[in-house]
């Protein structure tokens, strides 16, 4: 991004770490006595704002599942492809083991009820949409004028 200086890029890319303007500046390098008092400009400064704006909308599309995600695993799910965990003793061992067992056939009906809404096959409400004409009448007759 332009206009950005690399310890400006540095003390936004902390900030979004830790979360806390002045540990962030400090650690991008400036002074502590300067980040105690300025902290909050490097946060106002619309170059950083709009750098921060940027990443967190990049994060959140990296670790936010999608639309498209969630019908895949919801598919997953319903086929019987997706395992669950479980936690079992091993006599012979004596100790205890996860192992992946199928999903239930609860599951696997929600998955479907799930992926029938995303597609509109249930409908909950109703769309009612059409054209209204509306009269104001706007004709007050005063009852003294009787």
């Amino acid at each position: 991004m332009k206009g950005l200086s690399d310890r400006q890029r540095a003390f936004a890319d902390c900030l979004l770490a830790c979360g806390i303007a002045e540990q962030a500046a400090i650690e991008a390098g400036y002074s502590a006595k300067y980040a105690r008092g300025n902290a909050h400009k490097l946060v106002a400064n619309s170059c950083i704002a709009k750098y921060l704006a940027e990443r967190r909308a990049q994060i959140d599309a990296e670790n936010i599942a999608g639309i498209q995600e969630i019908n895949e695993f919801w598919s997953r799910v319903l086929r019987g492809e997706e395992k669950d965990e479980q936690v079992i003793y091993n006599p012979r061992t004596g100790g205890v083991e996860i192992v992946g067992v199928g999903v239930s056939m609860r599951d696997r009906l929600k998955a479907s009820e799930m992926r029938a809404r995303v597609e509109g096959i249930f409908t909950d409400k109703l769309d009612i949409s059409g054209n209204v004409t509306v009269v104001i009448d706007d004709d007050y007759s005063d009852a003294d004028d009787t």
